[in-house]
């Protein structure tokens, strides 16, 4: 939608060496098809590297290396542009906040895309053009986070909290609670807790 802000930046360090552990060639000229996380990371950059703040060299390097590795991937793999107007953008965005207050809500794509005004394939483009994420896992991810609060309150057995977020089967919620968190819903209850709403 913009024009790059950040068209250079000068780097210290053997960036030869950086570009090429990232698949890039030093001194070359790329054209990434898709440019809009550019100015924003180099934001962040410039955020981390003035700020001074703890871990700021650590979180740069890691942003740098990041950028690298999304225009070497856009550069090879063909990764295009998803073209999208302001308008779409906003109805997504609301989309999603609608979403997120109602993950119980067993959500289809179908429903998700309809709630855009989007046929199914163009919203499911748009939505990870966006967000980085599929719908999907984006509201796997929002449910579990509210599972985890539910649990961590000390208020919610794990069988209700996985209803409370629209599991209706206790397993497949332990299953995928544990893909995203790494612990299952168990662990996040706390010793005192009653465990009884």
């Amino acid at each position: 939608e913009n024009a790059i802000i950040h068209d250079w930046m000068h780097l210290r360090g053997d960036v030869p060496e950086l570009m090429k552990s990232c698949g890039l060639s030093f001194d070359t000229l790329y054209y990434p098809p898709n440019t809009r996380y550019i100015t924003d990371t180099v934001f962040t950059l410039e955020s981390e590297h003035a700020g001074a703040r703890r871990h700021a060299s650590e979180i740069c390097d890691l942003t740098l290396r990041t950028l690298l590795y999304r225009i070497s991937r856009a550069v090879y793999d063909g990764e295009r542009e998803v073209s999208r107007d302001s308008e779409t953008v906003k109805r997504i965005k609301a989309f999603r906040t609608a979403m997120f207050s109602d993950v119980a809500r067993q959500w289809t794509v179908s429903d998700m895309a309809a709630a855009a005004s989007l046929s199914e394939s163009r919203f499911y483009a748009l939505y990870k053009d966006l967000f980085g994420i599929s719908p999907t896992s984006d509201l796997i991810g929002a449910r579990v986070e509210k599972a985890r609060h539910c649990l961590q309150s000390g208020e919610y057995t794990v069988g209700k909290a996985a209803a409370e977020v629209g599991y209706n089967n206790v397993f497949h919620f332990i299953r995928q609670f544990k893909a995203v968190t790494g612990k299952t819903p168990g662990e996040f209850i706390p010793k005192s807790g009653t465990g009884k709403k």
